[in-house]
């Protein structure tokens, strides 16, 4: 392969680790831990995709994929959120459980 190609697919890999980076700075407790685990796995795809890049093309480093990696340590998936719709009342500790209330409350 000539060096313009092998310069094409660092500069590509270098930006897709950089909207990675970017990405996984911006997480923080109100987003989807579904949209999080999708970011972790593009992250891992990238990262093994690029050490193969390095490997073969003979390139020394990609300076993005180490900062990429960083981010990667630090950042901490956000916990699932209860649904409106699971919320249940809190049932009291003490007095009878069965009131004429509780019966008829899911009427």
């Amino acid at each position: 392969m000539g060096q313009t190609r092998i310069k094409e697919w660092k500069e590509r890999l270098a930006c897709d680790a950089a909207s990675l980076t970017e990405t996984g700075n911006a997480f923080d407790d109100t987003d989807d831990p579904d949209e999080f685990d999708q970011w972790e796995s593009d992250v891992d795809e990238l990262v093994g995709t690029s050490r193969d890049f390095l490997r073969w093309s003979g390139v020394n480093e990609l300076g993005t994929i180490t900062e990429l990696e960083e981010v990667k340590d630090s950042a901490e998936r956000p916990q699932e959120r209860e649904s409106e719709g699971d919320y249940r009342e809190e049932r009291q500790v003490s007095g009878p459980y069965w009131t004429i209330d509780r019966m008829f409350e899911d009427l």
